[in-house]
């Protein structure tokens, strides 16, 4: 087979990769583009053997490196399909008010998120302080914290000493 029935295969192949995001194409791509590069050298038989031996390779040994890297190991997402990320449980404040259309977060001093409410008819005001329950894609779907009495009392003090 020649070099450019290779590289059609690598480039087939990457454009499918693209479309379903799960390196299990992104590898085939790849050992048809190293196979292209020993086309010229190669009998066919050759060919289908470092073809063959490049795949699996990379199936099995490149492709779970890469997606235990990425943090994309399939058997961690629950069961609704929702991608957990490093935000899970983290606390964060609203920066636009939070429903369940529109909103904004930021957690930490400057990691602002698109966020939705958790729950589906609830509406969160600017400033409240949230925990993030989950994430689904680059939107935060988040839940109020409830509030502390302590913080609560505190306040409540402070306004009484002001007013004496």
């Amino acid at each position: 087979m020649s070099l450019w029935f290779w590289i059609g295969v690598a480039l087939l192949v990457g454009i499918g990769e693209v479309m379903t995001t799960g390196l299990f194409l992104g590898t085939v791509a790849v050992a048809a583009a190293i196979t292209a590069l020993t086309a010229r050298w190669l009998p066919l038989e050759g060919q289908m053997a470092v073809f063959a031996v490049s795949a699996l390779g990379g199936l099995f040994l490149v492709r779970p490196v890469i997606v235990r890297a990425l943090g994309w190991n399939q058997l961690s997402k629950p069961a609704r399909g929702l991608a957990p990320t490093h935000l899970e449980g983290k606390r964060a404040v609203v920066t636009q008010t939070v429903d369940d259309e529109a909103g904004q977060i930021r957690v930490g001093e400057g990691e602002f998120w698109s966020a939705r409410s958790y729950s589906p008819d609830e509406s969160i005001p600017v400033g409240t302080p949230v925990e993030i329950m989950l994430a689904d894609g680059f939107i935060a779907r988040v839940s109020p914290l409830p509030a502390d009495p302590l913080i609560k009392e505190h306040a409540e003090v402070t306004s009484q000493k002001g007013s004496v």
